[in-house]
């Protein structure tokens, strides 16, 4: 049996509202921030993702879990051990994340690596 398979939406919201902020990192509450890139560190950082974050011409990286708690409503991040709570912000309909990884497509073992790209809306 063959049967066509379509990509699966990924979990990453594109805006991020800070919950719970951090001070030492100039991050307050309520501040609106998008997703820009999102890298599997792999199993040898206990699965951990960073994400990449910008909002006005500022971009900050931060640590989370798993890739799957970017999928829940709020989440923690760390930055140099300082923790930031972030919930999934509006999602925006015109950004989509490809995949960027120069690693061969039958090595498992090599973190992905997701860049935000905007798509172009047919009319």
């Amino acid at each position: 049996m063959n049967t066509a398979t379509t990509p699966a939406l990924l979990p990453f919201p594109t805006t991020l509202i800070v919950v719970k902020g951090c001070p030492a990192l100039n991050v307050g509450i309520r501040e609106h921030w998008t997703v820009k890139e999102v890298r599997e560190l792999g199993p040898d950082y206990s699965h951990f993702v960073s994400i990449v974050i910008e909002r006005g011409g500022k971009t900050l990286t931060f640590e989370v879990r798993h890739v799957n708690r970017l999928s829940d409503p709020e989440f923690n991040a760390k930055r140099w051990e300082k923790p930031v709570r972030f919930a999934r912000g509006p999602q925006d309909s015109k950004v989509r994340f490809s995949v960027v990884t120069d690693a061969p497509p039958w090595r498992i073992e090599y973190p992905q690596v997701w860049k935000r790209e905007a798509v172009a809306v047919a009319s």
